[in-house]
């Protein structure tokens, strides 16, 4: 079981309280287009964000809650909702290789539940089984621009989210084009 398209939608608002710390408060959904929320996560948080330079964002929200819906084929289909932190962290750089820019990015991103908040799913063998809500994610990128700000990325992932049923660590790989402006 696969999916060809992924999307991913994060919003985050900071108010200053030192030049490299800032209150913040986070929206996020990460879900597909062709099965949309099945499987899925939205969360909602609120926190910190440290950015020690132009080039690294770490976000800790103490404060998240997050709502994780299983995939639609699951014995439970109703989603599950729990209290925990998010943590996420950005970093971007621009490198040069072989003369030509090359745009490289790298994001962490986990949920940790405070409480051991299960939910029923079927695995890909049919078996009932119970997942917990945690999450841990590894995204990276290298893209680069052929012309007027068009381009091509590859990207190159981890990922282990015990809801939505799929082997232990997700490897995943995407190739497509980007716009830089």
């Amino acid at each position: 079981n696969s999916t060809n398209d992924i999307l991913n939608v994060s919003s985050l608002f900071g108010y200053k309280l030192t030049k490299k710390i800032a209150a913040s408060a986070l929206g996020e959904m990460n879900t597909s287009i062709e099965n949309f929320l099945e499987p899925g996560t939205i969360d909602f948080g609120l926190g910190a964000t440290w950015t020690p330079n132009s080039n690294l964002v770490v976000v800790v929200h103490p404060l998240n809650y997050r709502i994780s819906f299983p995939p639609s084929d699951s014995l439970d289909i109703s989603s599950e909702g729990a209290v925990g932190a998010k943590l996420r962290a950005d970093y971007a750089r621009n490198l040069k290789i072989s003369g030509k820019d090359v745009n490289w990015s790298s994001t962490l991103t986990a949920f940790i539940p405070y409480s051991d908040t299960k939910m029923m799913v079927t695995d890909l063998e049919g078996n009932a089984q119970e997942a917990g809500l945690e999450e841990l994610t590894w995204l990276n990128t290298l893209s680069f621009t052929i012309w007027k700000g068009i381009g091509v990325g590859a990207t190159f992932g981890f990922r282990n989210a015990d809801f939505e049923v799929y082997e232990e660590w997700q490897k995943f790989y995407a190739l497509g084009l980007t716009y830089t402006l």
